[in-house]
């Protein structure tokens, strides 16, 4: 009556079925550490206004030399993370929306920041003042944008995990651009020759 391709194929569709069966009754949410820290890693990388604001931060830290650069990332996760948990907390003294206003404000200054840079690059032989300036001004909206994960942490993920995963997502994000930048410019440069 069935082949037995049509049997192995049903048999695998009563097999996948086994997961859902399992999680059919309340208190199997999936919360637990991996969960959230999936959930914290993406969070920065899809969400557009976060990601920019990363790529920002790395481009002025990339501006920098030696330690200082590193000095930038470290702070800004380092002042996010303080954001993050007094805002799952509840100690914060913003609301949502001014968030999304300062998240937003930190993302045009942070491009002004960047092109302010690469003009006054053209015109002054040494700029490291108003890249320092640029970047940890940058830095110090950083708190906000903790916030804002803080309060937008998806319901059964685990507090922790997400944390880590956030932090540790936006850290590569802002590590990655002080490497890529420095290597972009060289090769541009180089193509012009």
């Amino acid at each position: 009556m069935f082949s037995i391709d049509t049997k192995k194929l049903l048999g695998a569709a009563a097999l996948s079925l086994t997961p859902v069966m399992a999680l059919a009754h309340s208190g199997h949410e999936a919360t637990s550490m991996l969960s959230g820290l999936v959930s914290g890693a993406l969070h920065p990388l899809l969400g557009l206004d976060h990601l920019l604001a990363l790529l920002l931060v790395g481009a002025l830290a990339s501006q920098l030399q030696g330690q200082q650069r590193w000095g930038v990332v470290v702070a800004f996760v380092g002042l996010m993370g303080v954001g993050f948990f007094s805002a799952h907390a509840g100690i914060h003294a913003v609301s949502s929306g001014t968030v999304e206003t300062l998240i937003t404000t930190s993302l045009v200054v942070g491009a002004l920041l960047l092109l302010v840079g690469q003009l006054a690059k053209r015109s002054l032989q040494n700029n490291t003042l108003l890249s320092r300036v640029s970047a940890w001004g940058m830095t110090a909206f950083a708190a906000f944008h903790g916030v804002a994960h803080g309060l937008e942490i998806p319901a059964g993920s685990a507090l922790s995990g997400f944390g880590v995963g956030f932090l540790a997502a936006s850290f590569g994000v802002m590590s990655l651009m002080i490497v890529a930048v420095p290597l972009f410019k060289r090769q541009s440069s180089q193509a012009h020759q």
